[in-house]
């Protein structure tokens, strides 16, 4: 079916709500190859002109297929933190770092930053909460930062995503850093269902109100999903003893709140790091997201997409996803 083809289709089944979020999808997902091919020809990067180009004209990744059926896989790479195993066949962000090698530069630049500025103040280890650490990049991060004055409670939902997560864990010798859970986070303990998506990094626990295209979902399946207030109660971990949070689990962000209230209610210092997705979740669910982290006494340090950061309202933050790093100091 044609684009214009199914915009009518979804207008006529649908309405002019969910047209306007299928356009809107269509311009974060689609066009990326567009903007990425400019950008690979700004940075010079031959392998992101041909990945990115290819895909834009003929829908086609050219440049991965080649690799995908030239290397072993999953495969060992050199990033900005440290050298990394990813999945070829992931569209997401296993591509995306083996053709820039990085990710999210400005806003990691910053979290690295706040990290050094807590682990200044604190005589014991710096305790992180990774929470969808996919196959480990952010993980690798914070130990490159804070070396082995780090200690990290990792959690992913994704099968594929873990097994290349424990990987990563062995290959740089952090089992003593870094304690791996395959479950999902969530406001309760119960088991979920769980779609596993062409690019990895957006999979997600099943939502409702979430409208997908089918065709990006590549499985589903159940998982096991936790709440952080239990959990740290479980492993007798005192909330105050939590440091950091770093969270992206597109959209799901909302329900993972309500069960860490007792961990966002403490008037600790605390940093969090989240990838906000109000394109994925209703208005009501991300205002949710946004006046929980206002009435806990955050205060924004940066953002990706907007310039005023002197209050987190969240009418500025509708538009699209972004990247949020937000302090609530002593």
């Amino acid at each position: 079916m044609s684009l214009v083809g199914r915009g009518i289709s979804i207008y006529r089944n649908d309405g002019i709500v969910e047209l306007m979020r299928a356009a809107k999808r269509y311009y974060y997902y689609d066009l990326d190859a567009i903007r990425k091919t400019g950008k690979s020809i700004r940075e010079k990067n031959l392998a992101g002109f041909v990945s990115y180009s290819t895909r834009a004209i003929l829908r086609k990744d050219i440049y991965m297929w080649y690799q995908q059926r030239k290397k072993q896989n999953p495969l060992l790479i050199n990033t900005d933190v440290g050298k990394m195993f990813v999945d070829l066949y992931d569209k997401g962000l296993s591509r995306e770092l083996f053709i820039w090698r990085s990710r999210e530069e400005y806003s990691n630049t910053i979290f690295k930053r706040e990290l050094n500025k807590i682990a200044e103040n604190k005589d014991d280890n710096v305790k992180i909460l990774e929470i969808g650490a996919n196959i480990g990049y952010f993980i690798l991060s914070e130990v490159d930062s804070l070396g082995d004055q780090v200690e990290i409670i990792a959690f992913e939902p994704s099968d594929k995503n873990f097994e290349i997560l424990k990987k990563n864990i062995v290959y740089n010798e952090l089992d003593q850093l870094v304690s791996a859970h395959h479950a999902a986070v969530g406001a309760n303990s119960r088991m979920v269902e769980f779609e596993m998506a062409e690019k990895y990094n957006q999979s997600r626990v099943k939502n409702e109100n979430l409208k997908t295209d089918d065709s990006e979902i590549l499985d589903v399946m159940d998982v096991q999903q936790i709440s952080i207030d239990s959990f740290l109660e479980n492993q007798k971990i005192l909330p105050e003893d939590i440091d950091v949070i770093r969270m992206d689990i597109q959209g799901f962000e909302f329900e993972a709140f309500k069960g860490m209230m007792d961990l966002l209610d403490r008037k600790s210092e605390l940093l969090v790091f989240i990838e906000t997705h109000p394109n994925l979740i209703s208005d009501d669910q991300h205002e949710f997201v946004i006046k929980t982290l206002q009435d806990a006494g955050f205060k924004p340090i940066s953002s990706s997409k907007i310039s005023d950061l002197n209050s987190l309202n969240h009418e500025k933050l509708y538009d699209e996803p972004m990247e949020l790093i937000v302090k609530r100091p002593k």
